[in-house]
C-alpha cells in the first residue's frame, strides 16, 4: 500500500457512501475533475491534476476531508510533484468560475454533492433561503422565485457560493445590499476539524475538534464572534462553509429590464459622453432602479467604416444593426479602429418602468424594456440580436459539457451556460479579471474607460460597470435610511455595526462606492504571448483607473497571477489596513499552518 492509499484508509474510511474519494486514473476522478473545470476553460485546457479528488456529501465528510488533507501535508504528500511555486495543499470548488478552484498538485474538494437549497419561513415576516456549499446562484434564484422571493446575489447563474461568502454584487445590491450583507447564519469547518455554527454576536457556537482544546468558554465565544465577522467577506481563508442561511425578500411581481446597444463603432469621445450621461442618471435613481453598463471595443474595421458619432436612432441601436462580428477568431489588436460599443442595461425592480426623461438621458427607450421574473433577467450581452441568437444556438452545441466523456456526465450536470455570451466558461475562451469599486467616474473617468475599451486586444474584452450604491453602501438590508424599513432585523451586541444599528459589521470592507467596475480580458489564442497581451491590457487598465478606485473585490485577488507585493496590496485594498490586521490575527489562531490559502494569502 502506498503512502496516499494508507492515508485514505486511515483518515477517509468513514467517508459517506454518497460521497466520493477518487485517485487519479479512475473514472470517478475524471468525472469530478471535468465537473470542477466545467466553468473555467483554462483549468480544463491546462489539464490541471490534483493528487486526490474528494466529493463530500455531508458535513461529516467535509470534516474528514479537512483532517485528511492536514495529515497528508504533515506526511509530505502535497503539494504534489509538479505543483506551481507557492501552490496550496487544498482547493475548494463550488461553481468553479475561478481558476483558483483547481490548482495542479493541490487536493481538490469538489462541493457539488452538497447542493441543497431550502426556503424557510416563506409567507412569514422573515423569509430566508438555506443553501449548501455546492449550490449555484441560478439554483438559489429559482428556488426562491418559486416562493415569490429573491435573494441578493451576483448576475452569473453558474457561479457558486464563494461569491456569496466574499461579496455578491448583483441587481438587488442597490435595493437590498450584497449577498454577504444578507447572511443570517453560517456553518464553517475550520482547519482543526472543528465546526463553527456562526450567527450574530453571542449566538454562535463551536463544535470541538476530535482533539478538544483547553480554551475556556469566554475565549471560544470571542473566537466565534471573530469568525462571524471574518467569514462574511473572507470565509475561504478560514474554512469550508457547509451551510449558509440568507435573508430573502419579496419579489412577487415582474421586473422591467432591457438593453440598448450604442454603436457598434462609436468614436471614443461619443462613447465617453454616453457613459458619463448614463452615470449621472444612475446616481440619482431611486434604489429600486439600477443601470449597468458594458463598454467594449467596436467591430472590426473590415466590417464597417469609420468610428461614428452617436446621435438619434442611428447611434443607438438596440438590435445592433451594424454588420455582425462573425464567428472566427478574435480580431488582432488594432482592428477596432478606435471604435467603441456601449451597452446600457436598465432594471426596475418595482413600480414599473423608468421616468421617460431619465431613460432618454441614460440612453434607452421605454420600448427597450421587457417584463420578466427577477430570476429570468438575462446576463449582459454585447452581441447584436441576430448574432446573439446564433451564438445561443452554437452554445448549446459547444458547451464544455460536450467535451466531457460519456462516463463523466453524471457529475457534470451543472455546466453553466450564458446563451452564447462569451465568458470563461465558453469552450476555447481564456479569461483574466481585475476590478475596482468606484464612487464616481465623471467626465474624465468616462473618457478613460472608453479609451481603454478601444485599446482592448480582442473584441470579447470589456469593462463592465455594475451599478449599486444605496443599500450596499449602508451595509445591506434595503429600504432608504429615512424609512427605517427592515429595522426589525437588528442584531445583538456591540462593536461596529452599520446604518441600521445591527452591530454585526463584516470583513467585506469597501463602503463608499456606487459602481463595481470589472475589467474582463477574454481571448481564444492558447499561446503564452496572447495571455501576456491580455493580462497587460487588464493590468494597465486597472492601474490607469487607480485614481477612481475605492477598494477592490476580494473574490478577484489572485495570488498566483499576481504574487508577492501585488497580492499584498490587493488584500489591503479589499479589507483595509485594520481589517487585514484583524484577519491575520484570527488566521494565526484558527489556521496557523495555512491550510486554507488558495484564495486569500493571509
Amino acid at each position: 500500500m502506498g503512502a496516499l492509499e494508507d492515508l485514505i484508509a486511515s483518515h477517509l474510511g468513514e467517508f459517506s457512501a454518497a460521497g466520493g474519494v477518487h485517485l487519479p486514473g479512475t473514472p470517478g476522478y475524471d468525472a469530478c475533475l471535468f465537473a470542477a473545470c466545467g466553468a473555467n476553460y483554462a483549468c480544463l485546457h491546462e489539464r490541471r491534476a490534483p493528487p486526490l479528488a474528494l466529493q463530500p456529501a455531508c458535513e461529516r465528510d467535509v470534516v474528514l476531508a479537512v483532517l485528511a488533507v492536514a495529515e497528508g501535508r504533515r506526511r509530505g504528500l502535497w503539494p504534489a510533484p509538479g505543483a506551481p511555486p507557492g501552490a496550496p495543499v487544498l482547493t475548494v470548488c463550488g461553481g468553479g468560475h475561478s481558476e483558483l478552484c483547481v490548482v495542479h498538485g493541490a487536493v481538490l474538494l469538489h462541493m457539488r454533492r452538497m447542493r441543497d437549497v431550502r426556503v424557510v419561513g416563506a409567507g412569514g415576516p422573515d423569509p430566508a433561503v438555506e443553501i449548501g456549499p455546492g449550490a449555484l446562484l441560478g439554483e438559489l434564484g429559482e428556488r426562491a422565485a418559486a416562493h415569490g422571493l429573491a435573494v441578493p446575489t451576483g448576475v452569473f447563474a453558474g457561479v457558486g457560493v464563494g461569491s456569496v461568502l466574499m461579496g455578491g454584487v448583483g441587481r438587488l445590491a442597490r435595493r437590498r445590499g450584497l449577498s454577504v450583507q444578507s447572511i443570517l447564519e453560517l456553518d464553517v469547518v475550520a482547519a482543526d476539524g472543528s465546526v463553527h455554527r456562526l450567527k450574530p454576536t453571542t449566538k454562535s457556537t463551536t463544535t470541538s475538534a476530535p482533539t478538544p482544546s483547553s480554551e475556556d468558554e469566554r475565549s471560544l465565544a470571542r473566537r466565534s464572534r471573530e469568525m462571524w465577522w471574518a467569514c462574511r467577506g473572507a470565509c475561504p481563508a478560514f474554512g469550508v462553509a457547509t451551510r449558509v442561511k440568507l435573508r430573502a425578500f419579496p419579489a412577487a411581481g415582474p421586473v422591467a429590464h432591457g438593453r440598448r446597444l450604442h454603436g457598434p463603432n462609436l468614436a471614443v469621445s461619443a462613447a465617453a459622453d454616453r457613459l458619463a450621461a448614463t452615470e449621472r442618471v444612475a446616481r440619482r435613481l431611486p434604489e429600486w432602479q439600477q443601470i449597468d453598463v458594458c463598454v467594449a471595443r467596436g467591430r472590426r474595421a473590415d466590417e464597417g467604416g469609420r468610428a461614428e458619432q452617436e446621435g438619434g436612432e442611428d447611434g443607438a441601436n438596440r438590435t445592433g444593426d451594424g454588420a455582425p462580428r462573425g464567428e472566427g477568431a478574435s480580431a488582432p489588436r488594432g482592428e477596432g479602429a478606435g471604435g467603441v460599443a456601449v451597452g446600457v442595461f436598465p432594471c426596475a425592480l418595482e413600480g414599473g418602468g423608468f421616468d421617460p426623461a431619465d431613460a432618454a438621458e441614460a440612453g434607452f427607450h421605454a420600448s427597450d424594456l421587457r417584463e420578466a421574473r427577477y430570476v429570468d433577467v438575462p446576463y449582459h450581452s454585447m452581441l447584436p440580436e441576430a448574432e446573439e441568437d446564433a451564438a445561443s444556438g452554437r452554445a448549446a452545441e459547444r458547451s464544455l459539457a460536450a467535451e466531457i466523456p460519456a462516463e463523466c456526465k453524471a457529475e457534470s450536470e451543472s455546466s453553466p451556460g450564458l446563451g452564447g455570451v462569451p465568458s470563461q466558461a465558453t469552450p476555447g475562451m481564456f479569461s483574466y479579471v481585475r476590478q475596482w469599486f468606484v464612487d464616481e467616474l465623471g467626465a474624465s473617468g468616462a473618457a478613460l474607460v472608453a479609451r481603454l475599451a478601444a485599446e482592448a486586444p480582442t473584441d470579447e474584452c470589456l469593462l463592465m460597470l455594475q451599478h449599486a450604491g444605496g443599500a450596499a453602501r449602508r451595509g445591506g438590508q434595503g429600504g432608504p435610511p429615512e424609512t427605517g424599513e427592515e429595522r426589525r432585523h437588528t442584531g445583538e451586541g456591540g462593536g461596529g455595526g452599520d446604518a441600521f444599528g445591527r452591530g454585526d459589521a463584516c470583513a467585506f470592507a469597501p463602503k463608499e462606492w456606487e459602481t463595481s467596475l470589472v475589467i474582463i480580458a477574454l481571448w481564444t489564442d492558447p499561446g503564452a504571448e496572447a495571455r501576456a497581451e491580455a493580462e497587460r491590457w487588464a493590468d494597465g487598465a486597472h492601474e490607469a483607473l487607480r485614481p477612481f478606485g475605492r477598494g477592490v473585490y476580494a473574490v478577484d485577488v489572485d495570488p498566483f497571477r499576481r504574487p508577492g507585493a501585488a497580492a499584498e496590496e490587493e488584500l489591503e485594498l479589499a479589507f483595509g489596513e485594520e481589517g487585514l490586521e484583524r484577519l491575520r490575527a484570527l488566521k494565526a489562531e484558527v489556521d496557523p499552518e495555512g491550510l486554507f490559502r488558495a484564495t486569500l494569502p493571509l
